[in-house]
């Protein structure tokens, strides 16, 4: 067994868009009029040894029926030791567009992979939590953790903005390997994002609620299928996304981060 396996998927993808998922959690989702290229880790997702699922859904760009003649999509799952990123242990799964199905005019691909993991490790999450669809008024609770977010950070009290994101962070610390110095490095970073004028900025009535992981968990995002939990810096007009999950643990209230 490898001491510290580390799962990375590394995604080529061109005018499309696609939804990444493990274990009915999305990884990563984006609408690419481009090109891209992009690698990202997966052991968040993967909260404990066992037989984990890999789902792929790739579709047209936004505003589109069909997926265009020049739609491309090339997936990798590799296997790494974390104590060295550079070079896969294993290449455990890959998936790729059938090109030739793209000039029938195709809707979309959809793909699964199964594949079994041994981590080192048991992530506290969503295991336990409550169906967010049996909360009636889940949309107006998202909302006020929004406004409690932007009032923390609009009064500098960073201190408690960080203590919501513990829990996430935590799990993030553990699945990464992350070192105390480490992790504590994270949060300095994001402070001082917010200290050098990034600002939270508003929902939008457009934006919507998508439910994952048997709708234990629950995302806002905004068109483009990307958190709508966003930064900007009026001075250099960046604009920064923050990914937040929540959930509401069995006998709590309150909506937390995962």
């Amino acid at each position: 067994m490898i001491e510290k396996p580390f799962y990375k998927i590394s995604i080529d993808a061109a005018a499309c868009f696609f939804d990444v998922q493990i274990n009915n959690v999305s990884l990563l989702s984006m609408d690419i009029n481009g090109q891209l290229s992009v690698t990202v880790p997966a052991n968040y997702l993967i909260l404990e040894s066992g037989l984990q699922e890999l789902s792929v859904r790739v579709m047209p760009n936004i505003g589109d029926i069909t997926l265009s003649e020049d739609a491309e999509f090339v997936l990798k799952l590799q296997l790494f030791d974390s104590d060295n990123l550079s070079e896969s242990i294993d290449n455990v799964a890959s998936y790729g567009i059938d090109k030739d199905k793209l000039k029938t005019g195709i809707p979309l691909f959809e793909h699964r992979i199964k594949f079994k993991a041994e981590m080192p490790y048991t992530l506290s999450a969503w295991q336990n939590s409550v169906d967010l669809k049996t909360i009636e008024n889940l949309r107006e609770q998202v909302e006020m953790f929004h406004q409690k977010i932007d009032s923390l950070i609009s009064t500098r009290r960073y201190d408690e903005f960080v203590r919501l994101l513990s829990e996430r962070e935590e799990n993030i610390a553990i699945s990464l390997y992350l070192s105390d110095a480490e992790s504590k490095s994270r949060m300095k970073g994001l402070v001082e994002d917010l200290e050098n004028g990034f600002k939270l900025t508003a929902l939008s009535m457009d934006d919507v609620l998508i439910y994952y992981a048997d709708n234990k968990v629950v995302k806002i995002v905004k068109r483009d299928m990307d958190s709508a939990i966003r930064f900007f810096n009026k001075e250099t007009e960046e604009e920064m996304t923050l990914d937040m999950l929540f959930h509401l643990k069995e006998g709590s209230d309150e909506l937390s981060i995962i």
